[in-house]
């Protein structure tokens, strides 16, 4: 399996992966990841909040990177 970091964003990023046998791709997928946050106390009604990706995951994700993903 390979994966690139197709996209990168304040609170989201997008990976996609490649599945090869032999050497040669047979499958690829897509996977969106967010990151969200609830406020301490808050309500558990609400919907979370957008949150920043943290810092560590990025900077591990950035071999990764292809020409599309920023950040």
């Amino acid at each position: 399996v390979r994966m690139t970091l197709e996209d990168l964003r304040l609170n989201q990023l997008t990976l996609g992966f490649a599945y090869l046998r032999d050497g040669e791709v047979v499958a690829t997928g897509v996977q969106g990841v967010a990151c969200l946050t609830r406020r301490p106390g808050g309500d558990p009604g609400h919907p979370p909040e957008p949150a920043p990706l943290p810092a560590s995951l990025v900077e591990a994700l950035r071999p990764y990177r292809t020409g599309a993903a920023h950040g």
